[in-house]
């Protein structure tokens, strides 16, 4: 080491742990806070020590880094800099909702965040494998490396059991699953507009299958006048509303 040139002490992260200290040259600044590592740097001869900030996944307030680097023999009127972490910085959650599974992830693992997806099998307006929701909400500022909930609609369903209900209101459940009903009438002592039965009356399908309910209607009264007669009819077949059609994988 050339007269008259100390060496700086290094202050780059140590985990925590206490760095050696160089031979002749002031102790390690790594992890320090910027005081400390300033007192570091001037104990080894130096008095022009400026401070410059940056994000990083050190924690927020200590020296990462210095210019020029440490361990370097420079003279002793050199400006040295130190690096001081302001933590990892902070992101906005984008809006993915509608977005395919894997365009919304890509979209928020680029922007730094963890993406945790949870499949959507109940009702819903939105189709098979797109997003349904974000948490938290698009939009909100979090730290760098925080994690963020997709909510994406399931490509199956559970089917509510719609037995025993009224017909418009079976209508509406089965629909809001993404499902196809048909409706078959059959004369009944049960009020009409009954469901009397469902088929399938339950369990894992496909959002767009078709789920049959068969409704009551009156029976023919003893002398034959003019309502339905016994037996099933089938009647109008009634899509869900319509949801947006993207192709995915999925859930």
């Amino acid at each position: 080491m050339a007269a008259g040139r100390p060496v700086i002490g290094t202050t780059a992260p140590n985990l925590g742990r206490a760095a050696p200290r160089a031979p002749g040259g002031p102790p390690p600044g790594g992890g320090r806070r910027p005081h400390d590592a300033q007192a570091a740097v001037r104990a080894a001869g130096f008095t022009d020590v400026a401070l410059t900030y940056a994000t990083s996944s050190e924690t927020a307030g200590t020296v990462t880094a210095t210019d020029p680097p440490a361990g370097r023999s420079t003279a002793k009127n050199t400006t040295v800099t130190l690096t001081v972490s302001t933590g990892p910085g902070k992101t906005a959650v984008a809006d993915v909702v509608g977005q395919p599974e894997a365009d919304a992830r890509a979209a928020l693992e680029k922007a730094g965040l963890v993406v945790e997806t949870v499949s959507d099998t109940g009702p819903t307006t939105v189709g098979p494998g797109l997003v349904r929701s974000v948490d938290p909400v698009p939009g909100t500022e979090l730290t760098v490396n925080s994690k963020v909930t997709i909510t994406v609609v399931s490509l199956q369903v559970s089917v509510p059991n719609t037995v025993g209900g009224q017909r418009a209101q079976a209508e509406r459940t089965l629909k809001s699953y993404g499902l196809v009903v048909s409706v078959r009438q059959q004369a009944s002592s049960q009020p009409a507009g009954t469901v009397l039965a469902q088929n399938p009356p339950s369990g894992m399908v496909r959002r767009g299958t078709t789920v049959t309910i068969t409704v009551a209607v009156a029976q023919n009264p003893p002398d034959g006048g003019g309502s339905p007669g016994p037996g099933t009819t089938p009647t109008t077949t009634t899509p869900p509303p319509p949801v947006s059609t993207t192709p995915a994988t999925g859930s």
